[in-house]
């Protein structure tokens, strides 16, 4: 996700070529959101990756950990390329699954990184099958893109106008930008964001890609 998320319309006098705005000079920073939604309706708590400033341990340091307020609707790791690894895929399953659960289906896109061998084995052992959406399918057949991505993209863009709105002169860099959103202002929006989203919503994008038949989780 971009850490700058504007609109995509402005207001002027009818006939303006140009319209000046004062925005963040980070439009090109990102940092990841991994969302986990359940049949039932339930949700995991979103996982927000920043780039490390570590790059020996390719982690946020202790000391910006221990500063951060985290929300139980959220967890917060650090990769070098703020992006998901094999690492952190190792991390989520061991917080996702326990060894001694219930048989579970977990439905995954092509990312590289979920089809290494090494997650696989670690799905086993926790008695949970893995499936992969097919190639350019997941707008039909993953339930997240179907009906969860979307809405929480949206309440994103709200949350950060309603961030920008509460900005004022002291905000602005010598540079004439807009300061960034700090890491505590990021994870409380997706904190917000997330809380937003509905089981409803959840239940159905998972009749929507057709995984089942209606609202209660029946196959």
């Amino acid at each position: 996700m971009r850490m700058v998320s504007p609109y995509g319309l402005t207001l002027d006098k009818i006939g303006t070529k140009e319209v000046l705005t004062v925005q963040p000079g980070g439009e090109k920073n990102t940092f990841t959101v991994s969302l986990a939604i359940r049949a039932d309706g339930s949700k995991l708590p979103a996982v927000i990756i920043f780039k490390a400033t570590n790059k020996k341990t390719g982690v946020l340091s202790e000391s910006i950990m221990g500063k951060l307020k985290i929300p139980n609707n959220c967890i917060v790791w650090s990769s070098l390329s703020g992006w998901w690894n094999e690492r952190l895929d190792h991390a989520w399953i061991d917080t996702t699954f326990d060894g001694d659960g219930e048989p579970t289906v977990l439905i995954r896109d092509q990312y590289p990184v979920h089809k290494m061998e090494s997650s696989a084995e670690m799905l086993q052992e926790r008695n949970v099958h893995q499936i992969f959406v097919p190639a350019g399918m997941t707008g039909k057949l993953q339930p997240l893109d179907v009906g969860v991505n979307r809405p929480f993209k949206v309440f994103w863009t709200d949350a950060y106008q309603k961030w920008r709105k509460r900005l004022g002169p002291e905000d602005v860099t010598k540079s004439g930008y807009l300061r960034n959103p700090s890491r505590q202002e990021l994870i409380d929006m997706v904190s917000e964001c997330w809380q937003k989203v509905t089981s409803d919503c959840i239940k159905n994008s998972f009749v929507r890609a057709e995984i089942v038949s209606d609202e209660n989780g029946a196959p």
